[in-house]
């Protein structure tokens, strides 16, 4: 388990708040599901919203001490997310380690005529992880759709997109030459970048230590994203993420989580319910 600067104590309690209030609210949008009405019903209520965007925050912090909590509660994100038309699910599908959700990322991806800048990123991961069919004609595609969109800021860390796209080729150009030093070479790019933001954040102690800063330890893309480096890793290379060099503690961080999240991954029957 990685490192914390923070209160393990205080992260239980918050993760334990917030998986408590995501299970209420879809309690609640389950009872309204079953109210008889004769108006039409939006695609999605708040309170669906609520306790999906509830899950994840519950599993960013679980995810700090417990992977198999925070993967459990990913994918339950994953499926809430999915189940409402929401893209986030693409970002979430990551944590799964599962081909067939990447599959289905990539499915979708190739429906939408003109994706936002986050299914862009995580679409170009996604078409590098595994066997994926039509992988060369995907790429043209994204890349296209990388040079109309420019280099966006991705996420609430704010990673440019052109990370994302220079990762992405890493890994291809890492599986052709069979070379773990370019993989590890971008994928410390891309954490180093991540990493400043929340170092950034860090800066103010009263509330990061608190846990009250806008800006999380372990903010779901940037760990999707490592998570996405650990299976690549593993799978290619048979090599640890965590041997990346030249991270600070924040980087550092975002790496030992990805990786037990991969590891968590690894054990589904304590990783579902």
């Amino acid at each position: 388990m990685a490192k914390l600067e923070h209160d393990s104590k205080l992260i239980e309690r918050l993760a334990q708040m917030h998986e408590g209030n995501a299970v209420a609210h879809m309690k609640r949008a389950e009872g309204r599901q079953n109210e008889p009405t004769d108006a039409p019903r939006p695609k999605w209520t708040q309170h669906q919203m609520l306790a999906a965007s509830g899950f994840v925050i519950a599993a960013s912090y679980w995810s700090l001490i417990d992977a198999h909590k925070a993967l459990t509660l990913y994918r339950d994100a994953a499926r809430v997310y999915r189940a409402l038309g929401h893209d986030y699910w693409m970002v979430l599908a990551l944590f799964t380690g599962d081909s067939n959700w990447t599959a289905s990322v990539l499915s979708t991806a190739d429906e939408i005529s003109a994706p936002n800048p986050q299914t862009v990123a995580f679409a170009m991961i996604c078409n590098e992880m595994y066997d994926a069919a039509h992988r060369s004609h995907r790429t043209e595609r994204l890349l296209m759709h990388w040079r109309q969109v420019g280099n966006y800021p991705v996420g609430r860390l704010g990673v440019p997109l052109d990370y994302y796209a220079r990762f992405a080729k890493a890994m291809h150009y890492a599986r052709e030459k069979k070379d773990p030093g370019i993989f590890l070479a971008e994928a410390g790019n891309y954490v180093n970048r991540a990493a400043e933001v929340l170092s950034s954040a860090s800066h103010d102690r009263f509330h990061w230590l608190k846990l009250e800063s806008t800006i999380r330890p372990a903010e779901p893309e940037a760990v999707a994203m490592t998570t996405a480096m650990a299976i690549i890793s593993h799978s290619m290379f048979n090599t640890s993420i965590r041997e990346m060099p030249h991270l600070d503690e924040h980087g550092r961080l975002l790496v030992e989580v990805g990786d037990d999240m991969w590891r968590a991954a690894q054990r589904p029957d304590e990783g579902q319910r």
